[in-house]
């Protein structure tokens, strides 16, 4: 290690490689200032095909959104990526589109039933797929996820139930007072008109804030990660949410909140419902929805909303989590991305693929090794620091 601090040595990196794996969930950024805005929302989730055929692709449709409001995507396993602007006369939004499947020989993912899982199953596993996406400017006002066929065309004409987070940020009536952050769901209906309402899906939200903004690589679940996954952190225990029915709710937030994450698990109903899919339910609001009417798991979603506003004058390659230094913070999301493959976006693999090269391997370690600890406020005239 130099003075400066920077590692280079290749016993040097993978130190580094093995505190990362100590570290994940030990270590929190310096936090910065609170603003009353919201800086930056995001989600990541797990879904299963539980569609009837092969999957060879999938969809996610941002309404309301420009292709330049992404700023991340999360790796998934798929050989190309493409983020599309769309307009059809009455809404507008960008299409992310995932091509080429690659985690099976086939190329074609299996159909399998959906399980209940910890927000970051689906990275690894057949049958199913990991996807995320970080927004920094307008908020999706509608998000659809689609599987995509052998020709690319989508599966069926209904959207995945994977309802996606619109915040609101509301700032204290008083000085001092209580800070709100709003949160509006609902099941999302086909861009196509359908007199047939969504379907309903039941719903259940852990909920919690850190004093520091959060990246979208950190929106997984298990032991020591930042995402709401403990009985004590359920907000709501369950929800029938109604298709094509908005559930808006409150939370109160902490005076030095900086990220507020919610994990939300939906499942399907399958009680009854009326001519136009509306539910009958029997439900009576309180305690666990009936045994009828409670179906298979659809997915977890991680969302997060960030309350901080960048305060980096300059650019560290190796700076993974945007809090201006190279430290174990970057390393606690470069770890779980560790071998990964199929990095084919700017910034692909949550910006772990620092070489661009596709996959995340020593070449990008060895990045972070030699911007460790480097302080641009203090060397603004270093070479890794690229003014913003």
């Amino acid at each position: 290690m130099e003075a400066n601090g920077r590692i280079h040595s290749i016993g040097g990196i993978a130190f580094l490689l093995g505190a990362a794996v100590g570290a994940v969930g030990l270590v929190s950024a310096p936090a910065v200032a609170q603003v009353g805005i919201i800086q930056g929302t995001m989600s990541n989730f797990d879904v299963f095909n539980e569609t009837s055929q092969n999957v060879y692709g999938a969809e996610i449709e941002l309404e309301g959104c420009h292709s330049t409001d992404v700023n991340k995507t999360y790796p998934a396993h798929f050989n190309t990526m493409t983020n599309t602007d769309y307009s059809n006369g009455v809404t507008f939004g960008t299409r992310l589109t995932f091509t080429g499947y690659n985690f099976d020989p086939s190329g074609f993912m299996i159909p399998r039933i959906g399980q209940n899982t910890n927000g970051h199953f689906a990275v690894n596993q057949p049958g199913c797929e990991h996807f995320g996406f970080s927004i920094v400017g307008t908020q999706p006002t509608t998000t659809r996820f689609f599987w995509l066929d052998q020709n690319s065309q989508r599966i069926g004409t209904k959207p995945m139930s994977i309802p996606n987070a619109t915040w609101t940020y509301n700032p204290p009536i008083v000085p001092g007072g209580q800070v709100v952050m709003q949160a509006v769901v609902v099941p999302p209906a086909p861009e196509i008109p359908d007199p047939m309402l969504p379907d309903s899906i039941w719903m259940k939200v852990y909920i919690t804030e850190l004093e520091r903004p959060v990246d979208l690589g950190e929106l997984i679940s298990g032991p020591g990660t930042a995402a709401p996954q403990d009985k004590a952190e359920i907000e709501r225990e369950w929800v029938l949410l109604e298709g094509g029915v908005p559930d808006q709710w409150d939370s109160n937030v902490g005076p030095n909140a900086q990220a507020v994450l919610k994990r939300m698990e939906y499942f399907k109903y399958t009680g009854p419902v009326d001519e136009v899919n509306a539910p009958l339910s029997s439900w009576s609001g309180v305690g666990e929805p009936p045994a009828n009417e409670l179906g298979d798991f659809i997915a977890a979603n991680m969302v997060a909303a960030n309350l901080a506003e960048p305060a980096c004058r300059y650019k560290l390659a190796g700076d993974l989590n945007g809090d201006c230094v190279v430290d174990l913070n970057d390393l606690v999301v470069f770890a779980p991305l560790w071998m990964m493959t199929g990095c084919v976006v700017p910034n692909g693999c949550v910006g772990a693929d620092i070489s661009g090269d596709g996959k995340v391997t020593i070449e990008d370690l060895a990045v972070i090794g030699a911007d460790w600890m480097i302080d641009c406020t203090l060397m603004p005239g270093d070479a890794a620091c690229k003014k913003i």
